[in-house]
């Protein structure tokens, strides 16, 4: 949306605008962490979509996975 103007966003199509998704920016709910850490440091951080086969299962950051990792940390694992 930030190439859009902001006069524009109203009436700016979906299509105009939607990023096509690479295939290394898709992670399994089944893969570990140290898996989307790579996939998320090879692409330069950002977010990795979570498809479950066919269906969406969320999105996760690179903040996210630095949080899971601070908690390991401060409980010891």
């Amino acid at each position: 949306m930030r190439a859009v103007d902001y006069s524009l966003r109203a009436t700016t199509p979906v299509a105009q605008v939607v990023r096509t998704i690479a295939e290394d920016q898709f992670v399994s709910p089944d893969d570990d962490a140290s898996t989307a850490l790579e996939k998320l440091s090879s692409q330069g951080g950002g977010l990795l979509v979570v498809m479950a086969g066919e269906n969406f299962a969320g999105i996760i950051t690179q903040q996210d996975l630095l949080r899971l990792v601070q908690l390991r940390l401060q409980l010891g694992y």
